[in-house]
């Protein structure tokens, strides 16, 4: 496109020296009185690129390809021999742009698609119980509006699709995407208004973190976390009034309590106006209610790692509350009828000391979901519950850990006033009880963990796993092991083994 550049009348001198003209002729006053030399009114003319500054303030072309990187404009005199006949100028032009403009749409609908493509392949379909990530599925339908967050997208579907069709350059590309949609993201940050695709691009590329190296071999997960916790305290814990919100916002409340048990930090979603932070119309299920009770949990570890060694009223009032946690974690197990399915291939005998592990640990591949569960007969709802049922084995367990791990919060547990307290609300808390946990968790940490409709399975399997660790090895002081003597060591190597099986593609990534 040829244009004339600039909107000023002043001669070119003083519009170089950004000074305000006179408009004298044929010299301007400004000129003349700082011994400049006036190069008149003439403008020059001007080559204008789509990527170039001039034309990004241009309200007629494509919003995102305005953000690409290009070549800038090229300022040229009219009476330059090369300058290009207007005629000729406008051609290349309108052929530049057309070309761009459609290489713009083919990526946008390609990228759009490749989610698209995951979201069909990857989410469940005809399940009673809520779908962590359905909230993919809304945002597919939802026109991109941002250059990051369909390269945040890209960045998920072609990871997933990499690892799918075993393409090294198909993975590369999503790492590509990715570390170009942190780019963008960035720029975007150092804007002073915050907008509406922020969120959707931070989850997006936590999902990519998650699948792509998960929880156990990078730190980059929580430190998206913690991006999407300062969006939702600027956004503010008032009702959600967009159902794409909010259902990022229900899918965020499990990320934010794994990151809180793996930091053993307080989270901000434990506050009591982010519990009434809903959607109107929308009631709470089970596992919600799972939620109001699990984020409590990471505040309690962070007392407990904290707490005053000679603070014998703090120490007491931690106990009453980790005890009655414990306790609310099982009434809610009991209450809320969640049942395990028909699994694992192994049996459970509550009578023996030791557990009984199957040989053949289900198949790993990578962290990607996948429609197709690896055992035969097992529905969504069925694996959905079962991961819940673990989540809060394991968070219970890691809440056993800190009573028993410190000598001045377990002999609290003998203090006649907390004694009767325990007792009048019929809460039993013993060693006998964390080993059945731990069991338990042992059991069923790898069936839970399989690649079917992912859901958080790797990540919920992974702190359980780490959680039986911790408890083991407390169970080797003598304290703990003269009240019922197990083999603790040999435990400790099977939940080895299972955190290796389960972790083994961290170490590829």
């Amino acid at each position: 496109m040829v244009g004339v550049a600039g909107k000023s009348k002043g001669c070119h001198t003083c519009r170089k020296r950004k000074i305000k003209c006179d408009l004298s002729r044929p010299t301007c006053g400004q000129c003349a009185r700082g011994s400049w030399k006036c190069e008149g009114y003439k403008k020059p003319v001007v080559f204008l690129n789509e990527y170039s500054t001039t034309y990004q303030a241009s309200s007629t072309r494509s919003p995102i390809a305005s953000q690409d990187a290009g070549i800038k404009g090229l300022s040229v005199t009219q009476n330059n021999q090369q300058l290009l006949s207007s005629e000729q100028a406008v051609r290349s032009r309108e052929e530049k742009l057309n070309l761009q403009l459609f290489s713009h749409a083919v990526n946008t609908a390609q990228y759009d698609q490749i989610l698209a493509s995951f979201v069909t392949f990857c989410l469940p379909t005809q399940t009673s119980e809520e779908v962590p990530l359905a909230w993919l599925s809304s945002l597919a339908r939802e026109p991109k509006k941002s250059r990051a967050l369909l390269l945040s997208s890209a960045s998920l579907g072609y990871g997933w699709m990499g690892h799918v069709e075993n393409r090294v350059d198909v993975s590369n590309n999503g790492r590509r995407f990715y570390s170009q949609a942190l780019g963008r993201l960035r720029s975007t940050l150092s804007q002073p208004a915050l907008i509406s695709d922020l969120l959707p691009t931070i989850l997006m590329l936590l999902l990519y973190e998650i699948f792509e190296y998960g929880t156990q071999s990078s730190a980059g997960w929580i430190s998206h976390t913690e991006g999407i916790e300062t969006v939702l305290r600027l956004r503010g814990s008032h009702p959600f009034t967009d159902s794409l919100e909010f259902q990022m916002f229900h899918f965020y409340r499990t990320v934010g309590i794994l990151k809180g048990l793996t930091t053993r930090k307080s989270c901000f979603l434990s506050n009591t106006e982010w519990a009434y932070t809903w959607f109107p119309g929308h009631t709470k299920n089970r596992f919600d209610e799972l939620l109001d009770l699990a984020v409590i949990a990471p505040g309690l570890l962070d007392q407990a790692d904290n707490i005053p060694a000679h603070d014998t009223e703090t120490q007491s009032a931690l106990v009453l509350r980790i005890s009655t946690l414990i306790h609310q974690l099982k009434i809610w197990e009991e209450s809320k009828n969640v049942r395990l399915p028909q699994g694992p291939p192994h049996a459970f005998i509550s009578s023996s000391a030791s557990m009984m592990v199957t040989d053949q640990m289900q198949p790993r591949v990578h962290r990607y979901p996948s429609k197709h569960p690896q055992s035969l007969g097992i529905a969504f709802d069925e694996l959905q519950s079962a991961r819940w049922l673990l989540f809060e084995w394991a968070i219970a367990l890691m809440l056993y850990t800190a009573l028993y791990s410190k000598p001045s919060l377990s002999d609290c547990l003998k203090d006649e006033s907390i004694l009767g307290f325990l007792s009048c609300a019929y809460i039993k808390l013993t060693v006998q009880e964390a080993d059945l946990l731990t069991e338990k968790i042992m059991m069923w940490a790898d069936f839970c963990s399989q690649n079917a409709w992912q859901s958080f399975g790797p990540a919920i399997a992974i702190i359980s796993i780490k959680a039986a660790i911790q408890w083991y090895k407390l169970r080797q002081r003598t304290q703990l092991a003269n009240l019922l003597p197990i083999d603790a060591q040999h435990q400790l190597k099977k939940c080895h083994s299972m955190l290796n099986h389960m972790t083994y593609c961290d170490r590829f990534s």
